[in-house]
């Protein structure tokens, strides 16, 4: 199964945000795919069979072990053309000083759909 058209990975342990952000990407027609840590998400890929993925929105501060970090190192090494918006309400004081890869984007919460759509355009995710 090709997903690269129009995909989204959210891996958010905010259960209203990534609800949120759902309802916004299957109204601009994505398929949408939740997950609130990296193994239901490891389970879930291991169980299709993804060729790529379009986009992920990570939370860069999830609750346990795995940050947002290791989740895209470990979506990147699986599907090199992802785009990754890493989110957070509360990036670490280093990430003024993040080496950011051409296919990440840091975006604070709370953040409104402008700036989502920004995010989106600037890296050629596409609504059509």
């Amino acid at each position: 199964m090709d997903m690269k058209e129009k995909s989204v990975l959210i891996i958010d342990d905010n259960e209203l945000f990534a609800k949120t952000l759902a309802v916004y990407f299957k109204a601009k027609g994505f398929s949408v795919f939740v997950f609130d840590e990296m193994e239901k998400l490891k389970l879930f890929l291991s169980e299709k069979n993804f060729q790529s993925v379009q986009l992920a929105v990570v939370d860069f501060n999830l609750k346990g072990c795995v940050s947002g970090e290791d989740i895209a190192l470990f979506l990147e090494k699986k599907f090199p053309d992802i785009k990754i918006i890493l989110v957070s309400g509360c990036f670490p004081e280093t990430s003024g000083n993040y080496d950011l890869k051409s296919n990440r984007e840091l975006l604070p919460k709370p953040f409104d759909i402008n700036e989502l759509e920004e995010v989106l355009e600037k890296n050629n995710v596409f609504f059509s």
